[in-house]
């Protein structure tokens, strides 16, 4: 196996060093042909400038030569005067353009100044298949395929709400359902010493602030069309409660409606034990 085995050779005879121009002034160090072999390096490899110099220096020592690789500066410097010249072979065939099921993408000119000359910030987005990947996956496998039809049967378990739900099931096992509540963070803090022991109770918001947000507006909806949900919110509502309150009791019977369903392999029944 040949696969990936690169080999680079430097030429004895090759004039690294600049001959003497006899005129006045300090001549180049380098030549133009060494300034264009280590511009030629950092091309291939795409180093930086202080990483070109490094590596030709190891180059020229492992290949025995009494050279020195350009430093940094000169580098720097000269290449504003040399272009790069990198042979091929031209290809007399027709080009062949491959495709894959994601599609074609092209460039418009902000997007090819970033490719071509880099970013000009230190973040920035890439749009990535992952939404396909995941619905691979969990196609390929019955028990996650058949978990996420069970978790979408509850009103207000939506497609993005249902994946990140089974995730969170799959990935953690919760013995009851009160144990994954606590770990979404939406179990009650209440303070029972010091000098706060008056102040009123909230949330412990423990866990990813992620699956809360998505709680939360699954809750939104569950308190209109999920019935068992409604019937829970309007009962606190009478009692005094505030509506935040309320809507955090909301998500945490979701947490239970969704643990119940996958506990039982069993849809969602909207006129279970809704007369109690």
């Amino acid at each position: 196996m040949s696969r990936g085995n690169i080999a680079i050779w430097f030429d004895p005879a090759t004039q690294w060093y600049a001959p003497s121009k006899g005129k006045q002034g300090r001549n180049q160090t380098y030549s133009d042909a060494a300034i264009q072999c280590c511009l030629m390096i950092k091309s291939l490899f795409r180093l930086s400038l202080r990483m070109v110099t490094g590596f030709v220096q190891s180059l020229i020592k492992l290949c025995g030569l009494n050279w020195t690789a350009p430093d940094y500066t000169t580098l720097c410097r000269r290449q504003k005067h040399i272009d790069i010249v990198i042979s091929y072979q031209k290809s007399s065939d027709g080009l062949h353009l491959l495709m894959d099921s994601t599609g074609m993408k092209f460039l418009g000119e902000g997007e090819w100044k970033r490719k071509k000359h880099g970013p000009e910030y230190r973040r920035q987005w890439r749009k990535l298949h992952i939404d396909k990947l995941i619905n691979n996956h969990i196609d390929q496998d019955p028990t996650l395929k058949q978990d996420l039809k069970l978790l979408q049967t509850i009103p207000s378990i939506g497609e993005r709400s249902g994946l990140l739900l089974l995730g969170l099931f799959h990935s953690h096992k919760f013995e009851k359902a009160s144990q994954a509540a606590a770990y979404v963070g939406l179990v009650p803090v209440h303070q029972l010493s010091g000098s706060s022991v008056n102040k009123q109770s909230h949330l412990s918001k423990a866990s990813d602030s992620k699956i809360r947000s998505v709680l939360y507006m699954s809750a939104l909806t569950a308190i209109k069309y999920n019935p068992h949900i409604e019937a829970l919110y309007q009962r606190l509502l009478s009692r005094g409660k505030n509506k935040m309150c309320a809507l955090g009791a909301a998500m945490c019977k979701l947490i239970h409606l969704c643990y119940g369903v996958l506990k039982h392999q069993t849809a969602y029944q909207r006129d279970y034990l809704l007369a109690e």
